[in-house]
């Protein structure tokens, strides 16, 4: 018995480290999400018109749900 002691101890720390980094995974990966606070609505005078120093192009952001494309004005 006293040969599995220090296997058995290994063990169970790998088993609480395993555990532990699962619990750990879901406490920081679960979070609630706010709802938006502030909508921006920006008249543009013209069509596909920049102010200067910008210019028309796609902004492309990776969401968790995945990517999502916005047509916008971009700074050079």
């Amino acid at each position: 018995m006293r040969r599995r002691l220090p296997q058995l101890a290994a063990a169970a720390a790998l088993v609480l480290a395993a555990l532990g980094g699962f619990l750990a995974s879901t406490a920081l990966g679960v979070g609630q999400q706010a709802a938006p606070t502030k909508t921006v609505t920006v008249n543009i005078p013209e069509p596909g018109g920049c102010v200067a120093g910008y210019t028309p192009g796609i902004l492309v952001l990776n969401a968790p749900g995945g990517q999502v494309k916005v047509y916008t004005c971009l700074a050079k």
